[in-house]
């Protein structure tokens, strides 16, 4: 079986700039599928603990107002990427070497 027909996880994350030196996630999404269904999806937003810049809130349509309260990158993403890792899909480095010869 070809990892291409196994579930599938896509991952994006949103951020507040293009430096990776100085950029915050501000947000967090994933889908799996299926047979080429979508069967779960995850979805959180991250306070960056800085100012978000205007040019992103245009690009993104997430504002200051969205992140007030939300949990900060530290304190979700230990806690969410164990749990949605084990409740979701493991992945390997077989997984990604399959994938990669599956994709060329």
């Amino acid at each position: 079986m070809s990892v291409l027909e196994g579930p599938l996880v896509f991952v994006d994350i949103e951020t507040n700039g293009l430096s990776y030196v100085r950029g915050r996630v501000v947000e967090v999404a994933a889908i799996r599928v299926e047979n080429g269904e979508v069967t779960q999806e995850f979805r959180s937003l991250i306070d960056p603990g800085v100012p978000l810049p205007q040019f992103i809130t245009n690009l993104t349509g997430i504002g200051e107002a969205d992140l007030k309260g939300a949990p900060v990158f530290m304190a979700s993403s230990a806690f969410n990427l164990r749990y949605e890792q084990e409740r979701w899909a493991k992945i390997t480095f077989t997984d990604i070497k399959d994938y990669q010869k599956a994709a060329a």
